[in-house]
């Protein structure tokens, strides 16, 4: 499964919309707006040896256990989530927030969404470094090569690889499965390569 699909069906949808005063699907929609973003701005920041040294190290401080049973909305520390994000988009974080208000949310939506989704997103991360409550999961160690090259991997499944590497085929055919996602998918793919491409990977610390 890609690392969209396999956060996103750890989330409690239904309490995020109440988070958020918006409807399930509208929750939904900006849910499938932001964080493949959010993923590929880590993939952006990864891109050379001292941003992804910076994404491990905030990995390794972030527990692995957050989506375990699914992820319970009172875990997740939302001040935390907004420096993340901060420190993944840095100045271009308004930029990214509203331009993604065209590509299927309300820019105010992501705003909000994206601090709460940036830890869960770190955990999620984290759990794949260990393996852990992963069918056929991979292992690996914060701060080591290998690490590091899960981290690549993780991150390069998102959009067919604009996070950073290659997609994988089971990312392609699950795509090509989801035509009624299509247009969000293409607003968000113009979104990663024009705002994120070539404009994020300094070295910023997750």
């Amino acid at each position: 499964m890609d690392p969209v699909s396999d956060i996103t069906q750890s989330l409690p949808m239904d309490d995020i919309a109440d988070r958020l005063g918006v409807s399930r699907g509208e929750a939904e929609s900006a849910v499938a707006t932001a964080l493949p973003t959010l993923l590929a701005g880590m993939g952006a920041n990864a891109a050379d040896a001292q941003g992804l040294a910076s994404l491990e190290a905030a990995v390794g401080q972030h527990d692995d256990n957050l989506l375990d049973g699914g992820v319970t909305l009172s875990d997740v520390d939302t001040d935390d989530g907004d420096r993340i994000v901060d420190n993944v988009f840095g100045a271009q974080r308004q930029d990214v927030v509203q331009r993604l208000g065209g590509a299927g949310a309300s820019s105010g939506l992501v705003a909000k969404l994206l601090p709460i989704l940036a830890p869960i997103v770190l955990s999620y991360l984290a759990k794949r470094l260990t393996g852990r409550a992963l069918p056929g999961g991979v292992g690996g160690s914060v701060g080591g090569g290998v690490g590091g090259t899960i981290l690549l991997d993780v991150l390069g499944q998102v959009l067919g690889g604009r996070a950073g590497g290659a997609g994988s085929a089971s990312q392609q055919q699950a795509q090509s499965q989801q035509p009624s996602q299509q247009s969000s998918g293409n607003a968000v793919e113009d979104l990663i390569t024009n705002v994120l491409g070539g404009v994020l990977g300094g070295g910023r610390r997750a």
